[in-house]
């Protein structure tokens, strides 16, 4: 049995065009919709299947603590544990149901990028079991095949190789029957096996060579086999031998087109519902139709320009999250492109974030419309919460007769 995983967004460069570019996990919280989000995942399971996995590392659904964290887009709960248990929930059926093995991620307390693999949140044992806990017991009882331990520690010990909380918590208390799986070279050392880690990935590290495994208890090898199986055997992940991984999987992954267009328009709907309306002062939303619009700042037609070959594996721009659930599409649309094909609209167009250029093609226009935006990405949070077009935006709310 070997397990064909791909990250909860594929991402090689030569799948482009064969896969659909979803929102990110935190568009789809922000709809609140159930039965979106299980249709959501039944798709996206389809599309696995097509390329010839049959393990998915998502949902990742830990709850924000840190507002400046890279990969808070990533992640399904949000800011509310509750959140994340309604949607989990149905985010697992939903890819399961396709007989592809979810890995829910990651455990516990990955509240932060910078310094992932040294950093050690302090937390009380109420506080994980009742904000920290929730969306990945509600995971566990949609019957999620595989839990991921994340790099950090908690309180002083790594969480890859926590016993107190991999089989203490997670096992015992929350009833979690499948397999531990560690994140990336999350693993430190073979003493991980014992503490409670059933897979080291990617398995490079030495930890769980063969005469490290042979050394181990005969009855926990066991315990850790079955429960990989266990888990692979639940969902029906191995019904269906599409591939071998590292034989004869490669046609699959890179010649299988797995997107549609009822994806595509799916893709769509889930980025309109995403959308949070804050304010609507003078009912200035809808756009009447024959209106003038100014359409102001860089951000309203930044290039989607990210090179897979030769640009980083976390670069990241205002389309896409950078690292390992990355997407890149052929194509992306812009404010400003997409307001120009709204037919009846005259568009006017200043693409720098001075005030001089906005207050020109304002003049006499109907709605003035500013954009900003900002960059996150795996690795490394935030430096600031400020949108990179801060200061413009800014000034632009000040200024007079606009």
């Amino acid at each position: 049995m070997i397990d064909r995983l791909i990250d909860a967004c594929m991402h090689a460069c030569i799948q482009v065009g064969t896969v659909t570019s979803w929102p990110c996990l935190l568009a789809l919280a922000a709809t609140w919709d159930r039965r979106l989000t299980h249709t959501f995942a039944d798709a996206l399971g389809n599309e696995f299947r097509i390329k010839g996995a049959n393990v998915l590392l998502g949902p990742s659904v830990n709850v924000h603590r840190v507002a400046r964290n890279g990969r808070n887009a990533e992640y399904l709960s949000g800011e509310e544990p509750a959140l994340g248990v309604e949607l989990t929930r149905e985010y697992v059926a939903g890819v399961q149901g396709r007989g592809i093995a979810a890995v829910v991620k990651h455990f516990i307390a990955n509240n932060q990028e910078t310094d992932r693999f040294t950093t050690s949140a302090r937390v009380s044992q109420r506080t994980l079991f009742e904000v920290y806990y929730p969306p990945f017991e509600s995971a566990i009882e949609a019957g999620v095949a595989s839990v991921m331990c994340a790099y950090n520690k908690v309180n002083g010990s790594y969480a890859c190789g926590n016993s107190g909380m991999l089989d203490g918590h997670l096992r015992r208390r929350l009833g979690f029957a499948g397999w531990v799986m560690s994140d990336w070279w999350a693993v430190h050392s073979s003493g991980a096996a014992s503490g409670g880690v059933d897979q080291d990935m990617p398995g490079t590290d030495g930890h769980f060579d063969l005469w490290r495994l042979e050394a181990l208890p005969g009855e926990q090898l066991d315990k850790m086999a079955t429960r990989v199986l266990r888990g692979m055997l639940a969902v029906g992940a191995l019904d269906e031998d599409v591939c071998t991984a590292g034989c004869d999987c490669e046609p699959y992954m890179y010649g299988a087109n797995a997107t549609s267009s009822s994806h595509v328009s799916l893709a769509r709907t889930i980025g309109a519902q995403s959308a949070v309306l804050l304010k609507n002062d003078e009912r200035t939303l809808p756009i009447a139709p024959s209106s003038i619009v100014a359409i102001v700042g860089s951000a309203c037609d930044a290039p989607h320009s990210i090179d897979p070959e030769s640009d980083a594996w976390d670069v990241g721009d205002y389309y896409v999250v950078g690292g390992s659930g990355r997407v890149i599409s052929d194509r992306a649309l812009s404010i400003r492109q997409g307001l120009a094909r709204v037919s009846g609209l005259t568009i006017r167009f200043s693409g720098s974030d001075n005030i001089g250029e906005a207050r020109r093609v304002a003049a006499g226009a109907d709605v003035l419309l500013a954009c900003g935006s900002g960059v996150t990405q795996e690795m490394t949070d935030r430096s600031t919460l400020r949108l990179d077009q801060h200061d413009f935006l800014v000034q632009l709310s000040e200024a007079d007769g606009l």
